[in-house]
C-alpha cells in the first residue's frame, strides 16, 4: 500500500509524470508570505483550487514563492476539492527538501473553510487552524526567501560598509579612530536595542532573585557600601594630597561651601543626603576620571579636538554672508555664526531622535543613584546640550504637575552649565574646548546636589520613575526643516548675546569711568569694579583652588560672571591666556597680565 492520508487509499498512477516547472503552479490570489523563522505555515486558501489537483497523483507536492510574494503549490496525493467532509487530518504535516543529506521542513496547515493565505505564525492551536498531511517537494532552500526586499537591500549595505570599514583600518588605523569610535557607538545601541527587544524580560526575569535579596540587605548593605566608599576616597587623597599640600586648601574650600548652603537650606532637616552625597561624588569621579587619568584626559582631548575642527566649518558660512576680513576682525562675525551653526545641529540631532536618548540615559542614571525626580534629572542633563530657556520645554507637560524643589532644581541647572551652541562661541575665543565640556558634564549633578541642599524635597513628587515620561519633540516633517528651524531659532539668541553684550560692557565703562573719578579724589585712579570684586572676592576664588597670587585676577572674573555677564567674563580670561601665549611678562608692574594655571 503507497503512503497516503490516513484512513484513505490514494488513487492509482495511471501514467508517470515530470513534477510541473514553478511557473506552471497555480497560484493563489491575495496570498501573502510572511516568514517568520525556519518554520512555514500554509493556510488551505493558499492550496491551489480543485482545476489544479484533479489528475490522480501520488502523494507529494511543491510549494513554491515568487519574488512578488504570492504563493503557489501543488499538492497530489490528496482529494479534490478541500471541503470540510474531508476525513480527520493526521496531528502534523512536513514540507521536506530532499536535496543532498540536508533537508529543511515546514509546517503546513489546512483549515475547514476556504481561504487563502500564507503565514509565519504556528498552525497548531490557533483559531481553526489544522495539520493534514505531508508534502515534500524539493530544493526549498532556493524557492521560499525568508528576506523581504528590504532587508536584502539593507544586508548588502551592510557588507558594503564593512567592507569600506576594514579598508580604512587596514590603510591608516590612527586616520580612521574617529570612524572606529562612531561605528563602535553605533554597534552598541543597535545591540543594546537588540537584546533589550528580544532577551530584557528574560534578564530582568533571571535576576529578580538577586534584586530581591539585595533590597532585603540593602537596609543594612547600603551602610558598608558607603563605609568602603568613605575609606576609598580618604586613603586615596591622603596618598594623592601628601604630594601636592597646596591641594587641602581646595578641599577644605569644598567642605566650607557646603557647610554654607546647608546652613541656608530651606529646610535643613529635609535634606536628602543621599542626593548630596552622590551629585558631589559623581562630579569627583569624573574629575578623576577627566584629569588624572591618561585614558579619560586623552579621550576628552580628542573629543575638544573634534569639536573644534567641527566648528570650523562656520566660516565656510560665515566668509561667504560677511567676507574673510570682517569675519577675521569683528566678534559678532567670528563668533555669534558658530551659535547659528551648533543650533542648526542640535536641532537635527533631536529630530533624529540622537538627543533624546541620550538625555534619557544621563538622566536615568541621575535619577536611580540621587534618588531625585525623573523630569528635574531630565532638565539638568539636558542643559548639557541646550540652553536654560531650551532645557524646561524637554519637559513642558509636566511643569505645572512639578513641586516647588523640582522646579528650582532646573533653574538652578540652568545657570550651572553651558549650552552646546553658546558653548561653539567661548571655544572661538580660545577657551580650551577639553575643559568647557568637562565642566559641563561635571557640573551637572554637582547642580542637582546643590539644590536639593538648599531647597530639599517636602512635596510628594508625581514623577519618582522615569516611566511615563517623554521628551517632548519637534513638529518637523524632514531633516531640512529641521535644520531651518534650528537656525531661525537661533537668531534670537544671536540678537540676545549681541544686544547684551553691547549693553554690559557699555555699563561697566560707565561704572568703571564713575569709580575712577571718585577714586581720583583721594588719589586712587586705579579704582574699578573689577579691582572691588579682586578684593571682595578674593577669599572665594582661594578656597575654589585658586593659588593666592592669582586669586585677585580669578575673583574679578568671577565678579563679573555675578554682576555682569559670562561672555564678559570669558573675554577676560581669554585676554588672560593670550597674554601668557604671547609671551608677555607675568607683571606690568603693579599689575597682573596673566594666570599661571592657564594653559
Amino acid at each position: 500500500m503507497r503512503p497516503g492520508l490516513p484512513g484513505q487509499e490514494p488513487p492509482p498512477r495511471t501514467r508517470p509524470r515530470s513534477p510541473p516547472s514553478p511557473d506552471s503552479l497555480p497560484e493563489a490570489p491575495g496570498a501573502v508570505f510572511k516568514p517568520a523563522s525556519s518554520a512555514f505555515y500554509l493556510a488551505p486558501a493558499a492550496l491551489p483550487d480543485a482545476a489544479g489537483l484533479q489528475e490522480p497523483a501520488a502523494p507529494g507536492g511543491r510549494l513554491s514563492v515568487r519574488d512578488d510574494g504570492r504563493c503557489s503549490s501543488q499538492l497530489r496525493g490528496f482529494p479534490p476539492p478541500f471541503s470540510p467532509s474531508l476525513p480527520p487530518p493526521i496531528p502534523a504535516l512536513s514540507l521536506c527538501s530532499g536535496q543532498g543529506t540536508q533537508k529543511k521542513k515546514a509546517r503546513v496547515a489546512i483549515p475547514d473553510v476556504a481561504g487563502v493565505q500564507c503565514r509565519g505564525e504556528p498552525a497548531i492551536g490557533r483559531g481553526r487552524w489544522r495539520p493534514v498531511g505531508h508534502v515534500s517537494y524539493s530544493n526549498l532552500g532556493t524557492v521560499i526567501r525568508t528576506g523581504s526586499p528590504e532587508q536584502t537591500s539593507l544586508m548588502k549595505k551592510d557588507t558594503r560598509y564593512l567592507a569600506y570599514f576594514i579598508a580604512a583600518c587596514y590603510l591608516d588605523y590612527h586616520r580612521a579612530l574617529a570612524l572606529i569610535i562612531l561605528t563602535s557607538l553605533a554597534l552598541a545601541f543597535l545591540a543594546y536595542s537588540i537584546v533589550k527587544k528580544c532577551l530584557g524580560a528574560k534578564i530582568i526575569q533571571m535576576f529578580s532573585p538577586c534584586r530581591k535579596c539585595c533590597e532585603k540587605a540593602w537596609p543594612w548593605l547600603k551602610w558598608v557600601l558607603c563605609a568602603i566608599l568613605l575609606i576609598a576616597l580618604i586613603t586615596w587623597l591622603v596618598l594623592d594630597v601628601s604630594q601636592r599640600k597646596e591641594q587641602l586648601v581646595s578641599l577644605g574650600g569644598f567642605c566650607v561651601l557646603v557647610f554654607l548652603l546647608f546652613l541656608f537650606s530651606k529646610h535643613p532637616m529635609a535634606v536628602s543626603w543621599r542626593a548630596v552625597f552622590w551629585g558631589l561624588g559623581l562630579q569627583f569621579v569624573l574629575g578623576i576620571f577627566i584629569i588624572r587619568t591618561e585614558p579619560g584626559f586623552q579621550a576628552f582631548q580628542w573629543l575638544g579636538n573634534q569639536i573644534q575642527i567641527f566648528l570650523n566649518y562656520t566660516t565656510a558660512g560665515s566668509s561667504f554672508v560677511f567676507g574673510e576680513k570682517l569675519i577675521q576682525e569683528s566678534f559678532a562675525f567670528q563668533a555669534l555664526p558658530i551659535v547659528i551653526f551648533f543650533s542648526c545641529v542640535m536641532s537635527i540631532l533631536y529630530y533624529l531622535g540622537v538627543m533624546q536618548f541620550v538625555i534619557l540615559k544621563l538622566s536615568w542614571l541621575l535619577q536611580i543613584t540621587m534618588g531625585t525626580a525623573a523630569t528635574e534629572s531630565l532638565s539638568v542633563v539636558g542643559n548639557i546640550f541646550v540652553g536654560m530657556t531650551e532645557a524646561p520645554l524637554l519637559i513642558r507637560p509636566y511643569l505645572g504637575d512639578m513641586t516647588r524643589s523640582e522646579v528650582h532644581a532646573v533653574m538652578t541647572g540652568g545657570f550651572a552649565t553651558i549650552a552646546g551652541s553658546v558653548m561653539g562661541a567661548y571655544i572661538s575665543f580660545g577657551i580650551d574646548a577639553s575643559s568647557l565640556i568637562a565642566a559641563s558634564v561635571m557640573a551637572a549633578p554637582c547642580a542637582l546636589a546643590m539644590a536639593k541642599l538648599v531647597y530639599p524635597e517636602v512635596e510628594t513628587s508625581k514623577f519618582q520613575s522615569c516611566e511615563g515620561i517623554k521628551i517632548a519633540c519637534g513638529e518637523e516633517k524632514n531633516i531640512l526643516e529641521a535644520a531651518g528651524n534650528g537656525a531661525s531659532v537661533s537668531v534670537g539668541l544671536v540678537a540676545n548675546i549681541a544686544a547684551n553684550l553691547i549693553a554690559f560692557l557699555a555699563v561697566l565703562a560707565f561704572i568703571n569711568a564713575a569709580l575712577s573719578w571718585l577714586g581720583g579724589m583721594v588719589n586712587l585712579p586705579q579704582l574699578s569694579f573689577q579691582l572691588i570684586c579682586s578684593y571682595v572676592l578674593m577669599p572665594l576664588a582661594f578656597l575654589l583652588g585658586a593659588s593666592w597670587e592669582d586669586a585677585s585676577l580669578a575673583a574679578e572674573m568671577v565678579g563679573i560672571k555675578f554682576f555682569l555677564n559670562e561672555f564678559v567674563a570669558y573675554q577676560q580670561l581669554s585676554t588672560y591666556k593670550n597674554n601668557r601665549l604671547m609671551g608677555l611678562p607675568e607683571w606690568d608692574g603693579s599689575q597682573k597680565q596673566w594666570i599661571s594655571f592657564l594653559t
